[in-house]
């Protein structure tokens, strides 16, 4: 991997969302180091460009950038160490308890040696067990000291609320499911049954098949995401490729036409990864890579300024645009999936995204949502009925 290349590529990208003038790096990301450091923490690879700018760049940065970029990487290098120790004990507490826990996302790429220490930014450790599993994994926590906030405000469809210890510098987050959006259970299966056991710090450790690690990461923030280029993947996946790993790339784009989400690999944000790497499906069409490439700058500036009142509800509809194929009968399947994946409350902020957590009118939807609950059948038997009627035209 050209790692010159790719910072150059990441960089330019993003200064062309700041709108600096056109020109030769370095030099053009001079004056702009604290916007393009902001932007790159939002698409989370401060950390690798940091790296490489010390690496390739040394010359070129003033001595507070300089020193500013390296205290950052050590600081996150102390605290990644920190957080392999949490691991390893975390791992340790669900094998003495006999209950299979997988770790997943930034903790696989720890525990699998992806990247160096300093260089990726873990927020907190995901750690997936199997949904009959639950109760026994919080009665573990607990009896180990870990406590989680009284709110459900924390709670998500794919993960149990965030669990705390006193010492820690991460929260864990328990899932059943590896990410938000699940529309193939038989996928989850597939993942357990292809796991791996790695010994780290002489502990054994299940993590995902390294082809199941990429998938996690093109299936996470599917909606959140759907503007942004995914460098972070890419960039992460590409140092992976590097160190010899494989991806079977049938496996992924059958998942992804099995779910109704033909373009999650053939997608303009991933256009770094067929263009420098061709690791998923067919380049993207030029043109495509334009129209993409304009429409994320606009919408990351928007993001970035906060400005637009209907975020939640055009991230929605971008997603269908840019994941579904090209007929309409295909947009109505990735619709209908994405919807089925919101609770009631989803849909309300979907519809009113400016509620907030602490907005009375939230909390009072949110007593009002468990009442409905058992209802979610009939909300998705009236989505399906809307979509087999929209596909007849």
């Amino acid at each position: 991997m050209n790692y010159e290349y790719a910072l150059g590529q990441c960089t330019n990208y993003l200064l062309d969302i700041l709108d600096v003038p056109p020109g030769e790096l370095p030099d053009r990301a001079q004056e702009h180091w604290s916007d393009l450091f902001r932007l790159a923490a939002d698409q989370r690879i401060y950390h690798y460009l940091a790296a490489w700018m010390l690496e390739y760049w040394k010359d070129a940065l003033p001595e507070k950038v300089k020193h500013r970029l390296w205290m950052d990487l050590e600081w996150n290098r102390a605290r990644n160490i920190k957080l392999t120790q949490e691991i390893v004990e975390l791992a340790k507490m669900f094998n003495e308890a006999g209950i299979p826990a997988m770790f997943l996302k930034g903790a696989a790429g720890l525990v699998r040696g992806l990247y160096p220490p300093g260089w990726r930014y873990i927020s907190d450790i995901d750690v997936m067990v199997r949904e009959e599993d639950t109760e026994r994994t919080e009665i573990a926590l607990k009896s180990s000291g870990f406590t989680k906030p009284e709110s459900k405000l924390h709670k998500r469809p794919h993960h149990l609320a965030p669990y705390y210890y006193l010492n820690n510098i991460s929260g864990i987050e328990i899932h059943t499911k590896p990410y938000n959006y699940c529309f193939k259970n038989y996928i989850v299966g597939e993942i357990w049954n292809n796991s791996e056991k790695v010994m780290f710090h002489l502990e054994p450790i299940t993590i995902p098949s390294f082809t199941d690690h990429v998938w996690i990461l093109l299936r996470k923030d599917l909606i959140n995401k759907i503007m942004d280029p995914r460098f972070g993947e890419y960039l992460e996946i590409m140092i992976a490729i590097k160190d010899g790993y494989r991806i079977d790339k049938e496996r992924i784009e059958k998942r992804a036409v099995y779910e109704r989400l033909p373009n999650l690999v053939n997608n303009a944000s991933f256009y770094v990864l067929k263009d420098f790497g061709n690791i998923c499906g067919k380049t993207v069409s030029h043109d495509l890579y334009k129209k993409f490439k304009r429409e994320s700058n606009h919408f990351i500036n928007i993001k970035r300024n906060e400005k637009t009142f209907f975020m939640h509800l055009k991230k929605f509809c971008l997603s269908v645009k840019y994941l579904s194929g090209p007929g309409i009968s295909d947009k109505v399947h990735t619709a209908y999936n994405l919807l089925c994946s919101y609770n009631t409350i989803g849909f309300i902020k979907l519809a009113l995204p400016r509620i907030g957590h602490k907005n009375l009118i939230y909390r009072f939807l949110q007593k009002v949502e468990r009442s409905w609950e058992p209802k979610d059948q009939t909300r998705k038997s009236y989505l399906k009925r809307f979509c087999k009627i929209m596909m007849r035209y």
